[in-house]
């Protein structure tokens, strides 16, 4: 079973990707957060406990506080902390060239779709895991 952490800070946003994962990928588990910072923490926290840590990450990246970007620079740091690899995936209302070149700078930024996400932005994901 594959586990997905859906980083938005949105709720509306949980509760369609929850329905639209369910329906269009395998069985898999999801994780929430609405607050960057605190989904890094649980990375950190959890690094070495290979049944707690994600598979993949969907990140958003306009959130107040503690952006999609602020992550994806900490998650430098954390990234060979962890147990196993865990790839990212970019899911956002950005269509910034700026912001998509910025997240080509992190290698464990698989892809960038633009909200809302489809069973073909499903498809493309999971298709590019070995899970």
């Amino acid at each position: 079973m594959a586990k997905v952490f859906l980083i938005d800070d949105n709720p509306l946003e949980h509760f369609i990707a929850d329905r639209m994962l369910n329906k269009y990928a395998r069985p898999l588990e999801i994780l929430h957060s609405v607050d960057a910072r605190l989904a890094l923490d649980f990375l950190k926290e959890h690094s070495q406990d290979i049944v707690a840590l994600p598979d993949l990450i969907l990140l958003d990246l306009n959130m107040p506080h503690f952006s999609g970007g602020d992550f994806l620079k900490s998650f430098t740091l954390v990234e060979n902390q962890l147990i196993k690899h865990v790839d990212i995936f970019i899911l956002t209302s950005s269509i910034s060239n700026s912001d998509r070149n910025f997240c080509k700078k992190f290698p464990f930024v698989k892809s960038y779709f633009v909200k809302p996400i489809t069973q073909h932005i499903i498809q493309q994901i999971f298709s590019s895991q070995a899970l």
